[in-house]
């Protein structure tokens, strides 16, 4: 394959399955947003924007967007100062900085460790996990 073709070829299998699994849902369902469909009836109205009026008027939908928006903002300012008073104490000196760094990294560090030994347990065949796939009719590992 020559030229620009070539590259085409790789990407429109990826591009075709976000089409399928991402893009055509979420059109469908804008759409149907503007429809009057019911699980009940197969009869699909277009009454427009009544759905989304119908939702905005809906004292239940303002009380919980209120919520919604009041907890976001508070966790982000949190998060935001949290972490910047955590970096100017990390950039101090102070004796046992190094420990303090360490026991902040190890969340990142236990989850690559976990996950290494999750796929080795998978890998060699003298494991219990590898015993149970076979079991079940996987080929072992070699």
């Amino acid at each position: 394959m020559k030229g620009q073709w070539g590259k085409w070829f790789y990407i429109i299998p990826s591009l075709i399955a976000v089409l399928f699994i991402t893009v055509f849902p979420m059109a469908y369902n804008v759409w149907i947003s503007f429809t009057d469909f019911s699980m009940i009836s197969p009869q699909k109205n277009f009454i427009g924007f009544r759905n989304y009026i119908s939702l905005i008027s809906d004292p239940l939908f303002q009380n919980a967007l209120q919520n919604t928006a009041i907890f976001t903002a508070a966790v982000t300012i949190i998060s935001v100062l949290f972490g910047f008073f955590l970096a100017l104490v990390l950039d101090q000196s102070f004796r046992g900085r190094a420990l303090f760094r360490v026991v902040i990294v190890l969340p990142w560090i236990f989850t690559e460790i976990s996950s290494g030994l999750f796929w080795k347990w998978i890998c060699f065949p003298d494991n219990v996990l590898s015993l149970v796939f076979v079991s079940v009719g996987f080929k072992a590992a070699e």
